[in-house]
């Protein structure tokens, strides 16, 4: 054995040496002391730096799902209200023929697709937004004696149209 000169005599020598540990680390009981190399470390950092990648590319994912970079901004819009009438019998001066039909859908439909769909507010009125083309606007309700009142629009685009849509209520 070889002898000990000045500093190394000075250091104790462990009982056991394992991965983490040098000849000179304390191994006294109740001594903590992180006994991973950088190369035993390194998988856990690279591990967990995957994970929080993982998770952020899947937070813009779910942020950005309901982006279609595809399809352009709508560029036409049709506003309008509807109705239901006759509300009397005889018409009065004064007072309105018909009255608002609140919390109903409309509907822009291309074929026997639906493009866009707008409810009514409290005055009857809607608005859509939607590309140029031709378009049935059409809305439905068991209230009255027509279930239906649609009207075929075409649209251009940037063009800003007023469609009205009326249900006959069946008063006479």
């Amino acid at each position: 054995m070889a002898a000990l000169t000045g500093r190394q005599a000075q250091r104790p020598r462990t009982a056991e040496a394992g991965p983490g540990r040098s000849d000179t680390a304390p191994a006294r009981p109740g001594t903590h002391r992180n006994q991973y190399q950088a190369r035993d470390v390194q998988p856990h950092v690279i591990l967990g730096a995957r994970l929080t990648l993982v998770i952020i590319v899947m937070g813009l994912i779910v942020a950005c799902g309901s982006y279609r970079p595809g399809a352009a901004q709508p560029a036409s819009l049709v506003t309008g209200t509807v109705a239901a009438g006759p509300t009397t019998p005889l018409e009065r001066p004064g007072v309105p023929a018909t009255s608002p039909v609140r919390r109903v859908a409309v509907e822009a439909l291309r074929g026997n697709q639906v493009m866009a769909t707008a409810y009514t507010d409290k005055a009857g009125r809607y608005k859509l937004r939607l590309q140029p083309g031709t378009y049935l606007i059409r809305t439905q309700s068991d209230k009255y004696l027509s279930r239906q009142a649609s009207k075929t629009v075409t649209l251009s685009r940037g063009q800003k149209l007023t469609v009205n849509l009326a249900f006959d209520t069946g008063i006479r």
